[in-house]
């Protein structure tokens, strides 16, 4: 397998969830969506040619300003705010085939709606944080999965107009979002566990597994809708027709039924049609890749997406441990800043996400962060606002950005010494300054140029370097081929080497971790190419007892293997393991050492 640079950057999260990419089919192979296809095939969506070439799709010039953005804010808002959950995932008690095992019947969770009061929301202070964070576009949850409006729609009781609040809460958002100039789009779920005639899956033709997306077709069987789906859908239609009529224009629209490895299918939604219909009432809208079309931007989730020109992409990410408010861990402004820096040089933008108290207060620790973080963003939002990923693609250290004839130079590794940029064909280096303030020595090695940092970093601090070029750059000047790197590269996410071992291919092998350890990925190596052969990974919590964690194809001198679970919705990086046992089919030729990462 070939080594794959697709999660360079990946941000420091307590939790990290499912990435989502869709590629259209002639593109996939060579790509690195193929490696990430392979891991964990739910997470890419490849499309027939036809079909992607049939889709419809926002002009280049209504994605301008989008790609000129790089940050916005992500307002989660629901019901599981009442008991301080974070969504519908934890909180609704199952009568979908597609939902997780929440904690709340639904005779509790249908009552909270009458005690939502909003008293301590205001929109004017909601426009003041939008304008001192820095964010250039606002998208709010319409409805979630739990099926709750927070707008006011004539084709549900289940809204916020039926609260003691009583106004609509979308309006009072999109008011605030005129009121900061910035862009605003819609969340809206297809899924919906209140309404009656939800039923996008025939559950007579599946079965229910452990491992996302928890469910597959029987033997025989073909995953199709149930029978009362198409009312569903009907009225689906006309509270997404609502949206886009009741609040002027509307810039952005977020679907949230990702496909998954053949579930959650376009014609599940009449994706195509409803999108098309979205279009035809908000000229200009852009939409994401969450109707199960491959949409104008891919949506990763909880995590720093790879480089990609090919088209846009948007991480979205929390800016505590959960989406929705919750009292736990907030990110620091540096460390919010950091995440904008990563993903600008990824080419991609950040949708962050918080949310309020059950009263519609926000968190003053939560709001501060924002605040100063945007403080980073007055300083030197030169160097990520209306920029373009590269010249150089993304390393350990960090990656550039570039705009006109200007490329930033993103710093993060606090250790790093001297960074080698090799020398962009047809194009000089006419300056060097450094933006934050600090002290970097500028030279030119020949083949190559040099930046001394040793004495310019810490912990508290960006580092920004600013090179003025001969001419203005264009994706063009991009040198494709990263330096170093891999999955694994990134000890804050991945972790440190916890041990290496040989691995002998021709018996089964187990790696004991001394105890039990929060085992986040496993790295392949051989110096010569491997046969092709299959390696199964079993893993072990306690030392006695085996589960199967992945079965995958070996080719190559170089395999890397992330280790996730799935808990409630969300895609983890780490399994407690103490453990690890390896076992290759025979007849595969070479010896591999075997690396171990994790915390």
């Amino acid at each position: 397998m070939k080594r794959f640079y697709c999660l360079m950057f990946l941000s420091v999260l307590a939790g990290t969830l499912n990435a989502q990419w869709t590629v259209k089919e002639s593109d996939f192979k060579g790509s690195p969506l193929e490696q990430i296809y392979k891991a964990s095939p739910y997470l890419v969506h490849i499309m027939p040619d036809a079909e992607w070439n049939n889709s419809n799709f926002a002009s280049e010039a209504d994605m301008k300003w989008y790609k000129e953005a790089r940050y916005g804010m992500y307002i989660h808002f629901g019901l599981g705010a009442y008991k301080n959950r974070d969504l519908s995932w934890g909180m609704a008690d199952g009568v979908a085939p597609d939902k997780s095992e929440g904690a709340y019947p639904r005779s509790e969770w249908t009552s909270w709606p009458d005690r939502l009061k909003l008293e301590k929301f205001s929109k004017e202070e909601l426009a003041d944080i939008i304008r001192k964070s820095g964010m250039k576009y606002v998208v709010v949850v319409a409805k979630h999965h739990d099926g709750f409006h927070f707008y006011d729609t004539q084709y549900s009781d289940f809204k916020v107009t039926n609260t003691p609040y009583g106004k609509d809460f979308v309006k009072e958002v999109v008011d605030a979002c005129r009121m900061a100039n910035v862009k605003v789009g819609f969340y809206f779920s297809q899924r919906d566990w209140y309404h009656p005639d939800y039923e996008p899956i025939d559950t007579t033709t599946i079965e229910r597994i452990s491992s996302a997306p928890y469910f597959r077709a029987k033997e025989g069987k073909i995953v199709k809708p149930g029978k009362k789906h198409r009312k569903y859908i009907e009225y689906m239609f006309n509270t997404v027709r609502e949206l886009c009529t009741n609040y002027g224009k509307i810039d952005m629209f977020n679907f949230d039924a990702s496909y998954w490895n053949g579930m959650f299918t376009a014609d599940m939604w009449d994706a195509e049609q409803l999108t098309r219909m979205i279009r035809e009432l908000q000229p200009g809208i852009i939409i994401n890749n969450r109707a199960s079309l491959p949409g104008d931007y891919d949506s990763p989730e909880q995590r720093i997406g790879m480089f990609q020109d090919r088209r846009m992409w948007e991480t979205c990410m929390c800016l505590c441990d959960t989406w929705a408010y919750s009292p736990t861990r907030v990110k620091g402004p540096l460390e919010v800043f950091r995440n904008i820096q990563s993903t600008a040089i990824g080419n991609g933008n950040v949708l962050l996400s918080w949310g309020m108290k059950w009263n519609g207060e926000w968190d003053e620790k939560q709001k501060n962060s924002l605040i100063d973080a945007g403080e980073f963003l007055e300083a030197y939002g030169e160097s990520i606002y209306k920029t373009h990923g590269g010249p150089w693609l993304p390393e350990s250290w960090g990656g550039t950005t570039f705009r006109n004839n200007k490329i930033y130079v993103h710093v993060f590794q606090s250790q790093i010494g001297i960074i080698s940029l090799p020398k962009l064909p047809v194009i000089s280096i006419e300056q060097c300054k450094v933006l934050t303030g600090q002290t970097v020595e500028f030279k030119d090695g020949g083949d190559h140029y040099e930046l001394d940092c040793k004495l310019a970093l810490t912990e508290k601090a960006p580092l920004i370097i600013e090179l003025t070029a001969s001419r203005n750059l264009t994706s063009d000047d991009i040198l494709r081929q990263p330096q170093s790197g891999g999955l694994f590269g990134d000890e804050k996410t991945y972790g440190k080497r916890i041990c290496s071992q040989v691995v002998a291919t021709s018996k089964d092998i187990v790696i004991d971790l001394g105890g039990k350890r929060n085992l986040k990925g496993v790295q392949l190596v051989s110096e010569e190419p491997t046969e092709k052969g299959n390696v199964s990974i079993w893993l072990s919590e306690g030392g006695n007892t085996w589960k199967l964690y992945q079965t995958l194809a070996l080719t190559g001198t170089n395999t890397e293997i992330p280790i996730t679970t799935y808990v409630a919705g969300i895609l983890v990086e780490g399994i407690a393991t103490q453990k690890i046992k390896l076992q290759f089919a025979s007849g595969m030729a070479s010896n591999v050492i075997g690396h171990v990462y994790g915390n």
